[in-house]
């Protein structure tokens, strides 16, 4: 989020949420969304998104807020130290995109006890952190080494005069400016705004008509699109051109469609919404990309692999040609240390010829020989030109594919590409998702991927129903560190314990999951059962197996009852 647009909403949001009681606290993904008091029903939403961290005022959909929520140890904290306090006071530091949000918590004896929430929203090093009154770090939503925050409250005339004071240190070009010149408060976005006001009226006016938008005048709450914000997400964007979010009109928007919003914060959330869907389109359409070029290769490889099998192979005809003249020759053939001497039959001019015959054969063994591995090869040389063919007509069709993808990235293109790909038996869905991007969301979908149950200690399951679904449980769905399973010595299903929280996965729920594994594996009608489970960093699939094979660098071993004691999700 841009500097000098955080300032103007953190000025629009300090006397809206003041001394209004913090509700319940949840987070969604990369957002912690804290619901405050109040006739407006509404929550503050801290976007943590490393590609667009941001902050804005939301209604409230509990429905939607409930089945997507999750809880990490940083709301665990915030729950338990700012749940059902009243908010103070907001500000932001001059120059920097750091927002302190103070609480204020009482007891029954009457005794109050502040906390800050601090807020970075520099991109990359996006983070939250829970503080007490003295500025101690308590939690960050992001592992961080900050033990203590100095939080240095802005002047709100600090960021206009370093502004203003552009050219006396030093700003003097277009080309200075471009490269990087000028405050370090001075975002690209404004950079490139002063460049291109520049171009007509000059660098001095530039800079004081833009200081006279960003400090003089009402903050214009307005979002720019090279879509209508509607259609977000249904065409492949640049996120740094496409879509940019401003309290200014912008002489860089001008080739874009403009939305002018009722305040800052309701602009924030249609912008951040817009590029999230944008940035998940983009995601699908590069996997969907992504995946097409590795099959194509796999084919061309594949390809090359035939060709080579091809020259294993002796001309079929030669070999039989060669056991029919031992045999036309059987009672005159010449058999000189391991070649038979023969009259060539074919040859007008019926000369002699040497055919090499296997140790220890006479001319009736040699024959048959060659007539058995004529045969085979007539069998290789059919079936490779078959798979050869097959192969050819798989590479063409996924190379359109792919051209179809880079010559109209959009999201009628991706559907039809998605069919076409799956109705030849490459799961794209699976593999790179559909367009949404979300993995859940679409999991619970047409392409949703195995069954879910939920384990005693609130650990989510997941179990593979055929061969496919288990190589997209294993390599697609699930992390590093969550737990997978499958029964010993019998097939079956893979099985995998998720464990987004890196935390200790529970012996019981690895029990439960292993009587399930148990269960859909050829052994379920066994008294007990053996099941391997070992994190999922331990398993690895052997160069062209078949779908479902998988090989364990490191595994433990749980004897179990096959059965199902749990709540089944889905």
């Amino acid at each position: 989020m841009e500097n000098f647009y955080l300032s103007a909403l953190t000025r629009e949001l300090a006397p809206a949420l003041s001394g209004r009681r913090v509700g319940a606290i949840r987070s969604v993904d990369t957002q912690v969304r804290v619901e405050v008091s109040g006739r407006d029903n509404s929550q503050l939403v801290l976007d943590l998104d490393r590609s667009f961290p941001a902050m804005f005022l939301a209604p409230i959909d509990s429905k939607r807020t409930r089945s997507q929520s999750s809880v990490s140890p940083f709301v665990a904290l915030l729950r338990k130290h700012i749940s059902d306090s009243r908010i103070g006071k907001i500000a932001k530091t001059a120059g920097d995109r750091v927002v302190r949000i103070e609480f204020e918590s009482g007891d029954l004896s009457g005794s109050t006890q502040n906390f800050n929430l601090i807020l970075e929203f520099a991109g990359r090093t996006a983070n939250a952190y829970l503080c007490d009154a003295a500025f101690t770090v308590l939690a960050s939503m992001y592992r961080t080494d900050r033990t203590t925050f100095e939080f240095e409250e802005g002047n709100p005339d600090r960021d206009e005069l370093a502004f203003r004071g552009l050219a006396a240190r030093g700003l003097s070009s277009l080309e200075h400016l471009a490269a990087g010149g000028g405050s370090s408060n001075i975002s690209p976005l404004m950079k490139r705004e002063l460049i291109a006001r520049s171009k007509t009226v000059g660098l001095a006016d530039a800079v004081r008509t833009l200081v006279s938008d960003l400090f003089e005048k009402s903050p214009v709450p307005v979002v720019y699109s090279r879509l209508p914000l509607e259609e977000a997400g249904t065409r492949q964007s640049d996120l740094r051109t496409d879509f940019l979010l401003s309290h200014i009109d912008l002489e860089v928007g001008q080739s874009l469609n403009r939305r002018q919003f009722e305040s800052l914060s309701e602009a924030a959330r249609a912008f951040v919404s817009a590029r999230r869907r944008a940035q998940e389109f983009n995601d699908a359409l590069e996997k969907t990309r992504r995946v097409l070029r590795r099959e194509i290769t796999r084919l061309e490889s594949a390809l090359a692999g035939i060709s080579s099998d091809q020259n294993r192979f002796e001309n079929p005809a030669l070999l039989r040609r060669k056991g029919e003249l031992l045999l036309a020759n059987i009672t005159t053939a010449r058999v000189i240390g391991q070649n038979a001497m023969v009259i060539d039959y074919y040859d007008p001019s019926q000369s002699e010829i040497a055919i090499e015959m296997p140790e220890g054969a006479d001319i009736q063994q040699a024959a048959e020989s060659y007539f058995e591995r004529y045969k085979k090869a007539n069998r290789a040389v059919v079936a490779i030109e078959t798979r050869s063919n097959e192969l050819r007509s798989q590479l063409e069709l996924f190379s359109g594919l792919l051209e179809a993808v880079d010559a109209e990235p959009c999201e009628s293109t991706l559907a039809r590409v998605v069919r076409s790909a799956e109705a030849a038996g490459l799961p794209i869905s699976l593999i790179a998702r559909a367009a949404t991007g979300n993995k859940r969301q679409v999991e619970k979908g047409r392409t949703a991927i195995g069954r879910r149950f939920r384990s005693s200690d609130g650990f989510e399951i997941i179990v593979g129903r055929n061969d496919r679904e288990n190589d997209a449980i294993t390599f697609r769905v699930s992390n590093s560190e969550d737990v997978w399973l499958h029964a010993a010595d019998y097939p079956g299903s893979h099985v995998v314990i998720r464990n987004p929280q890196r935390k200790e996965v529970p012996h019981r729920t690895v029990t439960e999951a292993a009587e399930i594994a148990a269960l859909n594996s050829q052994a379920k009608r066994s008294p007990k059962v053996a099941v391997h489970y070992t994190r999922r960093k331990f398993v690895s699939k052997p160069p062209k197996a078949k779908p479902g094979l998988v090989r364990l660098s490191s595994f433990k071993t749980v004897l179990v009852e096959p059965g199902c004691s749990i709540e089944k999700i889905d």
